[in-house]
């Protein structure tokens, strides 16, 4: 789980010039983000274990491409 809050950390300093507090983004990940990814299948998920996996799924897949291609045009 020390990987993905790492990982989200970069991001949301890269998109806000800051940094967010590495304890709140476990615990919103923990708390809100991971249980909901866990009930529709994307990721498994163990808050006690504090291990998430990410399934890849083709439709995400295709989804965050074109989020991307939007992106880039704005």
């Amino acid at each position: 789980m020390h990987q993905v809050i790492t990982h989200l950390r970069d991001i949301e300093a890269e998109l806000n010039d800051e940094e967010p507090g590495t304890d709140h983004l476990q615990s919103v990940l923990m708390h809100v983000h991971g249980p909901k990814l866990d009930t529709v299948g994307l990721v498994e998920y163990d808050i006690g274990e504090q291990y998430i996996e990410y399934f890849p799924n083709e439709q995400i897949e295709t989804a965050l491409e074109h989020i991307d291609r939007m992106e880039d045009d704005w």
